[in-house]
């Protein structure tokens, strides 16, 4: 059956262990830490609120194991852009969860990683505007779909992405939750957009990277 844990702030376990159909709850602005042994063999599902306020949040500093999963939510207010990331390993966690879940049933493009490789004005020997806009990112900005009649895209580990949706709605992951140490490798810096203009500042526009957080955790 369900199970809810309540806290006045945060709770710190040793051994966390979630049995054979069991669902353990975690409601919004609830805090768990376990720094030992955690076993999944149900469910673990963390809260988010509908509105303002913190997502429930888990923290393991030891191992997860077991056959079970965990349901992450992510509340998701309309007419606002959201950083967002994967909190869980699976290979099939893809764009669809967010190109494909608007609640009109109606396809939602506006979902996109940063391209730390793109020219921002179109021209390698000079930078947009001086002093720093960050407006004048916008060109790195590149769909992480494939368009409503292409192939869904895996969400990578460690990768930020940028989403608008133009109604509220409610965002599930689903899977085994991450865990353990994630490496952050490949950060590009490309002299696309140099300092023209002779003065001292250095180049501010070539180097941006939005890097998820690839836990449960707030």
């Amino acid at each position: 059956g369900d199970q809810y844990i309540e806290t006045t702030n945060t709770e710190t376990f040793h051994i966390f262990q979630i049995g054979l159909n069991s669902n353990v709850i975690l409601p919004k602005e609830q805090f768990v830490t376990a720094t030992g042994n955690t076993t999944i063999h149900g469910l673990l599902t963390l809260k988010s609120p509908s509105s303002s306020g913190a997502s429930a949040s888990f923290i393991d500093n030891g191992t997860i194991g077991g056959i079970g999963e965990m349901i992450a939510e992510r509340y998701i207010t309309g007419l606002q852009w959201h950083e967002v990331s994967a909190p869980i390993i699976n290979t099939d966690v893809t764009s669809a969860l967010f190109t494909r879940s608007n609640p009109s049933g109606n396809y939602n493009a506006n979902f996109y990683w940063y391209d730390e490789t793109k020219d921002l004005d179109s021209n390698p020997l000079t930078e947009p505007a001086d002093p720093f806009d960050n407006n004048y990112l916008v060109p790195g900005w590149t769909y992480a779909h494939n368009g409503e009649g292409g192939g869904d895209v895996n969400l990578s580990e460690n990768q930020g992405y940028m989403f608008y949706s133009d109604m509220d709605q409610l965002i599930e992951f689903q899977g085994t939750p991450a865990t353990g140490n994630f490496e952050v490798t490949g950060m590009s810096w490309t002299n696309n957009d140099p300092d023209d203009d002779g003065d001292s500042k250095p180049n501010l526009y070539d180097g941006w990277h939005l890097v998820g957080n690839p836990y449960p955790s707030s």
